[in-house]
């Protein structure tokens, strides 16, 4: 393809635990290239960036909440069944 170009906003140290680095190729639409300006790109961009970062971290955190208190009901319930086992 000769003469074919996209707009690319490249972020480095993004400050991330997840992301070193980010690439976002803006749409060809030529409405969100007269509409928004450079700062205005990197800022939705770093906006992107944090969303993704706390919805993983997010993930991550109740998922293991999650299985410590479905291990506790477990351990909690096969400890009264054996108890139940023994008194009868």
């Amino acid at each position: 393809m000769r003469g074919y170009q996209k707009k690319v906003v490249y972020l480095k140290n993004t400050g991330s635990s997840v992301f070193e680095e980010a690439y976002f190729v803006i749409k060809s639409n030529s409405q969100i290239n007269e509409r928004y300006t450079n700062k205005e790109l990197i800022e939705e961009a770093n906006r992107i960036i944090e969303e993704n970062t706390k919805i993983y971290k997010g993930k991550t955190k109740w998922l293991s909440i999650g299985n410590l208190i479905i291990f506790g009901i477990g351990f909690l319930s096969s400890a009264l069944l054996s108890i139940l086992f023994i008194v009868i």
